[in-house]
């Protein structure tokens, strides 16, 4: 199984879309674990809509000190040989988990990946990055 840790904190502008990626990438051995630092806003109610519908979703609602220490409370909860982070306003790529579980299986224990980052500006503009090293 793959965790997938997401902390929030008054994010109802993006945690539907953050539920929306992980559900739309159709891995079957995948829970979506959500840290929320006791939201004032709509967050919550988003959050249980989903929950109730996809049984992959595990939540929390209650004060915490800050992104931190919400990563740290899903890595607890955490059931999975591998543990992903997805920040509520981040997304992954289609496929993504699938060949995150592909790669995995060919690598020594433990292992560490980390993936490429595309960015954009406040108008929704991709920002180029130098991927040069």
């Amino acid at each position: 199984m793959i965790s997938i840790i997401t902390p929030v904190y008054n994010g109802e502008k993006f945690i539907e879309s953050c539920l929306q990626v992980v559900i739309n990438q159709n891995f079957a051995e995948v829970e979506h674990i959500i840290i929320d630092g006791g939201s004032t806003d709509k967050t919550i109610d988003i959050l249980e809509h989903y929950a109730n519908q996809y049984s992959h979703i595990r939540r929390i609602s209650e004060k915490d000190q800050g992104q931190s220490d919400a990563m740290n409370k899903g890595i607890t909860m955490a059931q999975g040989l591998i543990i992903g982070i997805l920040n509520v306003d981040d997304f992954y790529e289609p496929n993504v988990i699938s060949r995150i579980w592909e790669l995995f299986k060919t690598l020594p224990e433990p292992s560490l990946i980390v993936g490429n980052c595309n960015m954009w500006d406040h108008r929704e503009k991709l920002i180029q990055l130098n991927n040069k090293s």
